[in-house]
């Protein structure tokens, strides 16, 4: 019976600490990369994104150098700022800003979402791949976010315009692989064209 008692109280101790394992394990990873956020609508142009982070880092803007022209130069780094849809070239141009400076490769990707709490499923994925491949090319990645949505032509209000308008009228959102691909597209809004079968617009 006192071995029953004991072993019944090892087993609980140890459905506690399982408890807590699994617990533990639930909880969402912390961010492999660094964040910004800017007091700009989402969609801004990138020449306005490259200005805001010249001033929070104290760098230089269009620094030419041979085959091109970095974004922003710092003391001890060279940053490609990119949309997200393009980040292939931004390790690219990142690696060659690097290797042309001698500084530290920095790409700053752009998101839509207004901070990391509101990253789809599918973006945060997305950034967890651009990460890896900073990671093994030896580039340091930082996320961008606006503080807000983005304005209607006229101004007068925010509107979600995540989403790319083909010359079609098909509806991507961010995270399709048509998403920015159409010569004659746009930007939109979720409620205009019609979706798209691949990502459901």
């Amino acid at each position: 019976m006192y071995y029953c008692f004991i072993m019944n109280c090892t087993n609980r101790r140890w459905l506690r600490v399982l408890g807590l394992a699994c617990w533990l394990a639930a909880l969402p990873a912390a961010w492999g990369w660094d964040s910004l956020t800017f007091d700009l609508p989402s969609g801004s142009k990138e020449s306005l994104w490259r200005d805001e982070l010249a001033r929070e880092w104290g760098g230089m803007t269009e620094q030419s150098i041979e085959g091109g022209r970095i974004d922003v130069v710092t003391a001890g780094e060279a940053v490609e700022v990119e949309f997200p849809h393009k980040w292939h070239e931004g390790v690219g141009q990142a690696l060659h800003y690097a290797s042309a400076t001698g500084k530290q490769g920095v790409l700053a990707i752009i998101a839509y979402a207004q901070g990391e709490e509101n990253l789809r499923v599918k973006s945060r994925r997305r950034l967890e791949l651009i990460e890896s491949q900073c990671e093994s090319n030896g580039l340091r990645l930082v996320v961008l976010y606006p503080s807000r949505g983005e304005m209607t032509p006229s101004g007068a209000e925010h509107r979600d315009m995540r989403y790319w308008l083909s010359e079609s009228g098909i509806r991507h959102n961010e995270d399709c692989r048509y998403y920015g691909k159409s010569r004659n597209g746009r930007r939109c809004a979720p409620d205009e064209g019609r979706a798209g079968k691949a990502c459901g617009g």
